[in-house]
């Protein structure tokens, strides 16, 4: 096999605080590229206290601009330095992409990774009208451009998405799960155990797991919730590692909480799903989400279906 120059482009890296699965699976492909022979970059967003250049697994890292200016600043670093060296450039696209079409040269071959249309998340995320003008002109209007670009997704259901919106060329390569299934089940809490793993943020639907617990109480009043946070090194998602009462629920005695690091935020994470009774997750992720959970001894899971729109 002939050795590349890889470029990706992506608004975020593994280190960043506000890195989520995206993040993961793109990462976990870059540094198995980098083991078979390939050279793997990556442009991405800076953030605070982070080097402007460092070395991942493999991986070079080259960060410039914020969450908002990486897409400029990413075509102007590959105009700069990587024009000349890339044979694949691939697009990462959270939502909105980084216009590759329009300035790779024809010597390297462009490749698109969306993992999902943002759709609703419009509306969770940002604020009217600029959630209508997102969701209805803004989205279609940047994919446009990749309609013959080679392009990869996790699921089926966003491949259909993409065919429909005139995508000639797309793959599904589903995400894998890095952890061995357990040999045996632990046993369960002794009272109803839910449990929402995530951020606390709209588009997480945190409150769609709050509402199911309100239900399940008044039926079944020693049922309790679990939410597990990731301890965000910014104090956005609590201040002590320690759990604390949080009346999230009229009545409830279930405790929030923040893991420590990576390692530990892991296990402690998977010991909870295990010992919780049903887990719940969103739109296409809860799919290859409920593969991993299974495999802990999850035996519950909430498919919710997208709002009305």
């Amino acid at each position: 096999m002939d050795a590349h120059s890889i470029l990706i482009m992506n608004w975020r890296d593994t280190h960043n605080p506000d890195a989520g699965g995206a993040e993961v699976y793109l990462h976990e492909m870059a540094r198995r590229w980098v083991q078979w022979g390939h050279e793997v970059s990556l442009i991405t967003a800076q953030f605070a206290g982070a080097p402007r250049e460092e070395t991942v697994d493999g991986v070079r890292v080259v960060r410039t601009g914020d969450r908002y200016s990486v897409y400029r600043s990413a075509r102007r670093t590959y105009l700069e330095r990587f024009r000349k060296q890339c044979d694949v450039v691939l697009d990462s696209i959270n939502t909105k992409p980084f216009a590759t079409p329009r300035y790779v040269n024809e010597r390297a071959s462009i490749h698109a990774l969306i993992y999902q249309l943002a759709r609703e998340y419009w509306f969770y995320e940002t604020p009217l009208p600029v959630a209508l003008v997102g969701r209805y002109v803004l989205e279609e209007h940047w994919l446009n451009q990749y309609a013959e670009v080679a392009t990869t997704t996790i699921s089926a259901s966003t491949r259909d998405d993409l065919v429909r919106l005139g995508f000639r060329n797309v793959e599904v390569i589903h995400a894998g799960v890095s952890t061995k299934p357990l040999k045996s089940l632990p046993a369960k809490e002794d009272v109803p155990t839910l449990i929402f793993v995530g951020r606390l943020k709209k588009a997480k639907l945190p409150h769609h797991a709050l509402e199911s617990f309100r239900i399940v109480r008044s039926r079944l009043p020693q049922a309790r919730l679990w939410i597990v946070l990731r301890k965000d090194p910014r104090g956005a998602e609590g201040r002590s590692d320690e759990a604390r009462p949080c009346p999230l629920v009229s009545g409830s005695t279930g405790r929030l909480g923040t893991l420590g690091n990576r390692g530990e935020r892991r296990r402690d994470a998977r010991d909870r799903v295990r010992r919780a009774r049903a887990q719940g997750r969103h739109r296409r992720r809860a799919n290859r989400e409920s593969r991993g959970i299974r495999g802990h001894g999850g035996d519950g899971q909430r498919v919710g279906a997208p709002p009305p729109e």
